[in-house]
């Protein structure tokens, strides 16, 4: 869950410091808040992961706990910017109890309780909640379909 949480607030400071994610993940309200789908799916065994991340993250135990395989991963995916709020996210968050980081995570103003199901939180959620234009709201959401297209076509060709 610790995991889960700290990229979801990772990709939510990198939308709103650049209007994208570093993930690319889709973003969901939960009952434990909000979450990242695809990596939960990961944690909970749920979907079997790609190389990256088995190269990175453990298998997870009895109880959805998962580690990180090398103590400092080196990897020419992430950027400089996405490694720093990475660390930033870490910092401030890292060492909280996976509970009460799960409790404040139902403050952010995105999340929506989905009673016991789930809710798409979209990227345009979170800047509106944050105060931006809708101008600047239309701005991301108009890269952000291109960049899933691109994104639909490069999967289409593996």
């Amino acid at each position: 869950m610790h995991l889960v949480k700290l990229l979801y607030y990772a990709d939510r400071q990198a939308i709103l410091e650049s209007g994208r994610p570093i993930t690319g993940d889709q973003m969901t309200s939960m009952d434990r808040g909000p979450v990242l789908s695809e990596i939960l799916n990961f944690v909970r065994g749920e979907k079997k992961p790609g190389f990256d991340w088995q190269e990175y993250i453990s298998k997870r135990r009895s109880d959805f706990t998962v580690g990180l395989l090398k103590a400092k991963p080196e990897s020419d995916k992430l950027s400089h910017y996405e490694l720093d709020i990475l660390a930033e996210v870490d910092k401030q968050h890292g060492l909280k109890d996976r509970f009460d980081f799960s409790a404040e995570s139902h403050r952010l103003p995105e999340w929506t309780d989905p009673d016991g199901s789930s809710i798409a939180i979209e990227i345009a959620d979170i800047l509106r909640h944050e105060q931006n234009s809708d101008k600047d709201v239309k701005d991301v959401e108009e890269v952000s379909r291109v960049e899933w297209f691109f994104r639909a076509l490069d999967d289409d060709a593996k």
